[in-house]
């Protein structure tokens, strides 16, 4: 049985909802709550009034771009408050180095490694 925290709530932001209905049916049999979302702007209006323990975002997000949304977190959630795991997969490293400056505590190269994603997000739960 799985020994994470059942009421550890994961926000997880993509637009594109068949990759997030999959990641997000992967991650419920695994024991989480998940909630999602395809904006930027309803992700942080979740976050003036849901407590998450975690929040994995992708490169996908067509309202705003994913270090906007990462910035934007950070100036209200500290790094260690609030851990942040980016999902891309398209990214130069030069973007990626900038998207962990700016906030995320890691990065999933992959978005089709379930494992990867699995192994960084048991790491903070």
């Amino acid at each position: 049985m799985n020994s994470m925290s059942t009421e550890s709530l994961i926000l997880y932001i993509d637009d594109n909802q068949t990759r997030r209905n999959n990641l997000s049916s992967r991650l419920r049999m695994q024991g989480m709550n998940v909630e999602l979302t395809g904006s930027g702007f309803q992700a942080l209006h979740l976050l003036e009034r849901t407590e998450y323990s975690l929040i994995l975002i992708s490169d996908h997000c067509s309202d705003m771009p994913p270090i906007e949304i990462i910035s934007l977190i950070r100036e209200t959630k500290a790094q260690k408050e609030l851990p942040i795991i980016y999902i891309g997969g398209q990214d130069e490293i030069s973007d990626l180095k900038e998207i962990i400056k700016k906030g995320a505590n890691e990065c999933a190269l992959r978005p089709d490694n379930f494992q990867s994603i699995l192994d960084k997000i048991q790491k903070f739960l």
